[in-house]
């Protein structure tokens, strides 16, 4: 009798009207649109548990270079941020002054997929900005996770400057717990303290989940870490999702912690919870580089810089 587990997959679908590549294994479950910046839109655990929020305000529709992030197409899933987060002026020379779009660049862009059996191998150049980068997904056989492989190129002769961030939206509930290295610092963008160390906000233990009523919304850069890793886990089912990276070039996580605080489309705010390894901080390109925070990447001239990300699921 045959034991072997199959054999992750990654095969082509459709999702929404849209192209999609979904990948199996026997433990999890991806749905991937390249066409809309390589966009996970679904992260489904082998009991059918859905991580990643959707934005019940917003439709699904491939973005242009006109379309607004946080009016149009903040939907939810999993978006890969670069060559920044926030919007606003590349700091530096060569390309000093070019305006660098809301939650970067490749977000909005169509990824060709290079590689689709085995693992799924997409790619994409820059728009405003002479790099390749190119992400590699693979499917663990024998456990709930996958890891994503990394690759940055800067097609240029001067060093490119650059914050990257994971960009997963999750699907929360109250009691849930957030969990990060304990006396990581932390540096507050709004309604909490400046600084901190974690979990403690003066009396407030971020660690515990509260529900929608609670009203409030904060941006948190956590770092620089000592340990790679950070999870949410909810007690009541005994799951968690964790992801696992390498301080050395991953050395923060933002949090974007919006318990019924905010919404970008006009509608009633969002409950959700952005957990979101990243190289720097915070999120405009040219504060990193500031000697405030001096907290962002570079990946040297005709150079390919690689990191991984693993999700325990």
């Amino acid at each position: 009798m045959n034991s072997a587990r199959p054999t992750p997959v990654f095969l082509p679908s459709v999702v929404d009207g849209l192209p999609a590549v979904i990948g199996r294994s026997p433990f999890v479950t991806l749905t991937v649109i390249p066409a809309w910046g390589a966009k996970i839109a679904s992260l489904r655990a082998a009991d059918g548990h859905e991580w990643l929020w959707r934005n019940p305000h917003l439709p699904w529709q491939l973005p242009t270079v006109a379309t607004s992030y946080i009016r149009e197409a903040d939907v939810g899933g999993w978006d890969e941020c670069f060559p920044a987060v926030g919007p606003g002026p590349y700091p530096l020379p060569p390309w000093q002054g070019r305006p660098i779009r809301d939650h970067g660049e490749v977000w909005a862009q169509a990824w060709e997929v290079e590689e689709a059996a085995d693992c799924l191998r997409l790619a994409t150049t820059g728009d405003q900005f002479p790099y390749r980068l190119v992400r590699t997904i693979r499917l663990a056989a024998a456990e709930p996770a996958f890891e994503m492989t990394y690759e940055l190129t800067n097609l240029s002769p001067a060093p490119f400057a650059f914050l990257w961030c994971a960009h997963p939206l999750l699907a929360i509930t109250p009691g849930m717990h957030l969990r990060l290295p304990p006396g990581s610092p932390v540096r507050s963008d709004g309604h909490l303290p400046g600084r901190f160390t974690w979990p403690a906000a003066g009396a407030l233990d971020l660690t515990h989940v509260p529900g929608p009523e609670a009203a409030w919304a904060a941006k948190l850069y956590v770092g620089p870490l000592t340990e790679g890793w950070a999870a949410l886990y909810d007690p009541a089912t005994g799951r968690e999702l964790r992801f696992e990276f390498d301080v050395r070039v991953t050395p923060f996580v933002g949090l974007w912690l919006n318990y019924g605080g905010w919404s970008g489309a006009g509608s009633a705010p969002y409950y959700n919870l952005g957990l979101e390894p990243c190289s720097g901080m915070p999120d405009d390109l040219a504060s990193a580089v500031d000697p405030a925070w001096n907290a962002f990447s570079t990946v040297a001239a005709h150079s390919t810089l690689t990191w991984r990300l693993r999700v325990h699921v």
